[in-house]
């Protein structure tokens, strides 16, 4: 189940996250209902008539530490989740009205790649780089490794994508990625930091993250899981924890985790191209998400 406080946010942004819930057949609590547009109640009542009296209200024991600190207990998702952490904190989360940066960010850390997904198609252009990148992450945890690195290579020149992966490969000092990654063979790295091999295939400049999202991927079509997979998927998961920390401290430095009641203004209006290939996405026939 998605919850999105929806009274946030602008009533267009609300129409097409109602038409990626419908195509999707998801069931979506809504935090403030009472304060939602009226089409939306007809609209809300036809997907789950239980809906038509629920209000989310915030748990008082929860707050963006305390939830943090409770999901990063967990080793940080690097392969494909089967479910939520917590299905029960997916409400938490939205009542917390943060910048939908940072909520897509808890959901992500909750292994909750719907509720994330719901939140970043809307944050998909410039200068909504945060969003962006958060987008690029998504793919790489449920495994769609290709758009990752294609969204990876739309922000590789921003700040956010730059505090942790560097300016380029060509730097005299190392990035914090290239710092987690020198646990593998140096002819390892040279291997995986190659340039394109599929005509057509964007990625990013900063080898690092090209080498870092195709050990993943090697990890995850290894067809033995005997104790060195074990091994490499913790060393792996430590990485993916310090992308995860270091993007979350940007999202935090830059918008605060202060209550935000009218979030309109975190969405990015997509050029023609990229609203046609997200409405693709949501109504199926093309890309990893058939939805």
């Amino acid at each position: 189940m998605t919850v999105v406080n929806f009274s946030r946010y602008r009533p267009q942004a609300i129409r097409l996250s109602l038409k990626a819930c419908k195509s999707l057949s998801a069931h979506v609590a809504v935090a403030n209902l009472g304060r939602c547009p009226p089409f939306y109640a007809s609209f809300h009542t036809t997907i789950h008539p239980a809906l038509h009296k629920l209000k989310t209200m915030p748990d008082p024991e929860s707050s963006f530490t305390s939830i943090l600190k409770k999901l990063t207990a967990h080793p940080a998702p690097l392969l494909p989740p089967p479910n939520a952490l917590y299905t029960s904190m997916t409400a938490s989360i939205a009542s917390l009205q943060l910048h939908p940066t940072l909520e897509a960010l808890l959901h992500l850390y909750n292994h909750d790649l719907p509720s994330a997904h719901f939140l970043v198609r809307h944050m998909q252009a410039a200068p909504a780089y945060e969003g962006m990148y958060i987008h690029g992450l998504l793919h790489r945890i449920e495994g769609d490794y290709s758009n990752c690195l294609a969204w990876y290579a739309d922000v590789a020149s921003s700040e956010v994508f730059q505090s942790f992966y560097g300016r380029s490969e060509d730097e005299t000092t190392h990035s914090p990625a290239e710092e987690h990654l020198s646990f593998l063979p140096s002819s390892e790295r040279q291997s995986l930091s190659s340039p394109a091999k599929v005509e057509d295939e964007k990625l990013p400049p900063q080898s690092a993250a090209r080498i870092f999202i195709r050990a993943i991927k090697a990890l995850h079509s290894a067809p033995n899981k005997n104790d060195d997979y074990k091994s490499r998927e913790a060393s792996l998961e430590k990485v993916s924890a310090a992308e995860m920390q270091a993007l979350t401290k940007w999202c935090v430095d830059r918008f605060g985790t202060e209550k935000l009641e009218d979030a309109s203004g975190a969405w990015a209006v997509s050029d023609e191209h990229t609203r046609e290939i997200g409405q693709k996405m949501v109504s199926g026939g093309e890309g990893y998400r058939k939805f």
